[in-house]
């Protein structure tokens, strides 16, 4: 029979399953907003003639960026409401699984409610979660536009513009601006989800009176250094300056709670999970220094 250690490591790791595979269904359900872009802007592109930025004055190019543009804040914004819709889904489920795993160690585990998210600022960014998605698309607007005014100062013929936006069906759309669009789009949405689900954790640890956490970033090759730095590290839940992740896009490093002392039993003979394989409790930087001596 496994001991209570043993079910709580499965608890957890279940968890983190279960998160992964709702942050991946958020990332789809936001992309799916997006594809019908392409559509849209070559329904634009076909009402113009292909030497059109070769004669057109900066007003009309303006009104045809303005066109593209609001295509895609109409897009962006669709996306983004969606996932608020879908955060809010995380975040209850992080919520009430944190606060179920917590009630193996107090009897006041709580799950904190969804309106905490909002105002909460990513510690990557500074950004809250309104302001993020308002950084990609303003970065979208610019980008968007900078592109169809290069063209038009380039004089370049509007398949050429089609190219540089749409992509090239020999390369399966894989190399214009709307697949980068996408690609970007990821990496904002997985931030946002790590957001979210530490949040949540966060904010469960508070209501259920847990005074500190450990960062625990993850023992591979493509941790970042302020990842490895803060790995292993423990700091006062709620406290003024306290870290959480994410600490940058795409960010792996997750939080843990820091259980009461007659509670340290637990923590005896763990392990953690490595690149390696399973490696005795240490530090990224106990680890990177083990692996140097191998």
């Amino acid at each position: 029979m496994p001991t209570l250690s043993e079910r709580l490591e499965r608890h957890s790791d279940k968890l983190q399953r279960q998160v992964d595979i709702a942050t991946n269904l958020h990332t789809k359900r936001f992309l799916v907003a997006l594809d019908s872009l392409s559509d849209q802007m070559a329904a634009v592109f076909a009402e113009l003639e292909d030497g059109f930025l070769t004669t057109a004055n900066r007003q009309q190019v303006a009104q045809i960026t303005a066109q593209l543009n609001q295509l895609q804040g109409e897009a962006l914004t669709q996306a983004q409401s969606q996932y608020v819709a879908d955060a809010r889904l995380l975040f209850e489920f992080a919520g009430l699984d944190t606060a179920e795993f917590l009630g193996h160690f107090t009897q006041a585990a709580n799950a904190p409610n969804f309106g905490v998210v909002l105002p909460a600022v990513i510690y990557a960014t500074g950004d809250n979660l309104t302001e993020h998605f308002k950084r990609q698309s303003d970065y979208e607007q610019r980008s968007l536009a900078n592109l169809v005014k290069a063209a038009w100062a380039q004089n370049l013929p509007i398949t050429d513009l089609i190219k540089q936006i749409i992509g090239t069906r020999s390369k399966r759309y894989r190399d214009g601006y709307l697949r980068k669009l996408k690609v970007r789009s990821v990496a904002v949405v997985d931030t946002a989800n790590q957001h979210v689900y530490q949040v949540a954790k966060s904010e469960t640890f508070k209501a259920s009176g847990i005074e500190r956490y450990q960062i625990v970033a993850t023992l591979d090759l493509r941790t970042t250094e302020i990842c490895r730095d803060l790995d292993s590290n423990t700091y006062e839940v709620g406290a003024v300056g306290s870290p959480y992740p994410p600490f940058h896009y795409r960010c792996r490093t997750t939080i843990v709670p820091v259980l009461d002392d007659d509670m340290i039993w637990l923590s005896q003979g763990r392990m953690r999970a490595s690149i390696d394989g399973y490696v005795p409790d240490m530090s990224y930087r106990a680890w990177e220094e083990m692996r140097l001596a191998a």
